[in-house]
C-alpha cells in the first residue's frame, strides 16, 4: 500500500505536485499542477512511469496520452492539437518510435504517415543497416514527404 499523499508548494503555497510514495519511491498516481491545473497526471510503480501519462494544455484541454513502462515511452500514444483534434498517432518500443507514426491536421486530414524502426525512419535504418534506396516515406497524395526529399534529394 502506497504511503498517504505527498503535495509540494510554490512559495506562494499554491500546489504544484501530488505524490504518493511507498519505501521511498514514486508509486501510484502523481499529479502535477499549474496555476490551480492540472499539467499531468503520471502513474509510477516502484519509482518508474508505467501506464499512461496524461498531459493537459494551458486551457486544460487534452494534449497527450503516452503509454510507459520502465520509465521509457512503450506502446500507443496520442498527441492532439490545442482543438482535441488528433495531431499525431505513434506507437513506442522501449522509448523509441517504432511502427506507424500518422501526424493530422487540426481539420482531421491525414498529411503524414511514416513507418519507424527503433526510432528510425526506413532509410536511415536502411542506411545504418549498409542498404541503400529505399523510400522513406510517401503523403497521402503520393507526393515524397520533406524526409524523403531531404535524405533522397
Amino acid at each position: 500500500m502506497s504511503d498517504p499523499a505527498i503535495e509540494v508548494r510554490d512559495e506562494r503555497g499554491r500546489l504544484t505536485g501530488r505524490f504518493h510514495l511507498q519505501q521511498g519511491q514514486l508509486h501510484g498516481p502523481a499529479t502535477l499542477y499549474a496555476d490551480g491545473r492540472v499539467l499531468a497526471e503520471i502513474a509510477y510503480v516502484q519509482g518508474l512511469r508505467e501506464g499512461d501519462m496524461v498531459s493537459y494544455g494551458e486551457f486544460g484541454q487534452l494534449a497527450s496520452v503516452v503509454t510507459h513502462a520502465d520509465d521509457v515511452p512503450h506502446g500507443a500514444a496520442q498527441y492532439f492539437h490545442p482543438d482535441g483534434t488528433l495531431a499525431r498517432s505513434a506507437s513506442y518500443q522501449q522509448g523509441h518510435l517504432h511502427g506507424e507514426v500518422r501526424d493530422y491536421s487540426p481539420d482531421g486530414k491525414l498529411v503524414s504517415s511514416t513507418q519507424y524502426v527503433e526510432g528510425k525512419p526506413p532509410a536511415v535504418a536502411d542506411a545504418a543497416a549498409g542498404k541503400a534506396g529505399a523510400p522513406v516515406a510517401a503523403a497521402p497524395d503520393g507526393r515524397k514527404s520533406w524526409l524523403s526529399r531531404l535524405v533522397e534529394g
